[in-house]
């Protein structure tokens, strides 16, 4: 009788502790006025950018605590760790979001090892993603960036909202296709692993590597 009552107690923990922070927010702001980098380390977890009219850089996650880190003119976003994972996980697509000012004008770094990387209506000027494995899928509210994205495992994808964005190109994946949409002079015959070009007058970058996956740019 001892033994399932000590069960029983067990169980309820569980359920009190999948319950209790599953429903729980945790996030994090500061002013962008003197900082030159936003650094955000996504880890293993999914994330997803965004560009508002606000003053202070956000970040937030569902699931666990914010951290965050000021001085150098860098502002560092992180996830903190989950070193013991009790009760179930009701809440598999929380995402850790970072909501960037419209008016930052510095650089945006991202670095994480696994995990999808989103964005919706962007609006950056200098922007630099690189992950083991994960796709990753940027959609600019109006383009106006340099861009560097890199990944091992996964697709690429760019969606620049502008007919002729003014745009130098170079994209190259080892095992998969490079789908370009957007008008743009290439600088000699190459094949369909690597792309270099240009479109208008060329006035950002655009650099894109994968070794396995697709890269498509629209």
């Amino acid at each position: 009788m001892r033994k399932n009552y000590i069960f029983l107690i067990i169980i309820i923990i569980f359920l009190m502790a999948a319950c209790g922070t599953g429903e729980e927010k945790h996030s994090q702001s500061a002013k962008v006025d003197d900082i030159e980098t936003i650094y955000i380390n996504h880890g293993s977890t999914n994330l997803h950018l965004k560009s508002a009219e606000q003053e202070n850089v956000e970040a937030s996650y569902g699931k666990r605590k914010i951290i965050m880190d000021e001085g150098n003119e860098q502002i560092t976003f992180g996830v903190k760790k989950k070193w013991i994972n009790i009760g179930f996980n009701f809440k598999m697509n929380a995402k850790f979001e970072v909501t960037i000012p419209n008016d930052f004008k510095g650089e945006v770094i991202v670095k994480g090892g696994s995990g999808n990387v989103t964005s919706k209506q962007l609006s950056t000027r200098n922007l630099d993603i690189e992950t083991v494995s994960g796709n990753i899928s940027i959609v600019f509210a109006d383009y106006h960036s340099d861009v560097y994205v890199a990944t091992t495992s996964g697709d690429i994808g760019l969606i620049l909202n502008q007919e002729k964005p003014d745009v130098k190109l170079k994209s190259k994946t080892v095992s998969g296709s490079n789908i370009i949409t957007i008008p743009i002079s290439l600088n000699k015959s190459q094949g369909g692993k690597k792309v270099e070009g240009i479109s208008g007058e060329g006035s950002f970058e655009i650099g894109i590597k994968t070794i396995s996956g697709d890269i498509t740019i629209n």
